[in-house]
């Protein structure tokens, strides 16, 4: 999806761009700013992304290469399927759409009922799928608060200054040890913030 070509034709500088050479600088910003934000959207599109690493409990299963996504997914659906279709999430509703729509597009069929992987998306629920940020924000979308912002609320920390941001720069380079660990990081802070919410408003199990 990112070999998509820049569209010079569609995007022009502002009409008092008169000099050649000032045209062509603003070009060359302005293709850096589109491929930013081409990258930014490829990885939330799961159209035009595709999964790198999944965390699985304390568990990281990461897809170095594209033909590797399947057997990750596979570990995904055999861990859902021993946890009886439970999980725990920061925003999973983005998550286990994207690991959902990514299952689909590898032609793989789930190890749970459809029932509860329809119930994954229901809101105001915290069975089978115990969202702490739907929890903390009664599942407003537009609610502000990061998963490091909340972590911070409950005095949760982790040693870890990555971001989801950092992704594919860090996919470009094949450091996928600091994927991997950016990720089990984001599991501590998730696992900690559900501990904290479980004795007001229950667990996953139960």
């Amino acid at each position: 999806a990112l070999a998509a070509p820049y569209p010079a034709a569609e995007r022009q500088p502002p009409s008092n761009y008169k000099n050649a050479d000032a045209i062509e600088r603003w070009h060359e910003k302005d293709r850096a700013e589109w491929q930013a934000s081409r990258v930014k959207a490829c990885s939330l599109d799961p159209r035009l992304g595709r999964i790198v690493t999944v965390g699985l409990n304390d568990v990281t299963i990461t897809a170095e290469r594209e033909t590797a996504e399947a057997a990750l997914l596979c570990g995904f659906w055999k861990n859902v399927a021993e946890h009886g279709g439970r999980v725990v999430t920061f925003n999973g509703s983005f998550d286990l759409r994207f690991l959902v729509l990514r299952s689909l597009a590898n032609g793989m069929e789930p190890t749970i009922s459809p029932a509860v992987v329809r119930d994954w998306f229901a809101r105001y629920r915290v069975r089978p799928h115990f969202d702490c940020r739907g929890v903390l924000t009664n599942w407003e979308r537009s609610a502000t608060g990061t998963l490091t912002e909340w972590a911070s609320f409950f005095g949760l920390s982790a040693d870890d200054q990555r971001s989801g941001a950092d992704v594919f720069e860090l996919y470009q380079a094949g450091n996928f040890d600091a994927i991997a660990n950016h990720c089990r990081a984001d599991l501590a802070l998730t696992g900690g913030i559900y501990k904290r919410l479980q004795p007001m408003f229950g667990c996953v199990e139960g």
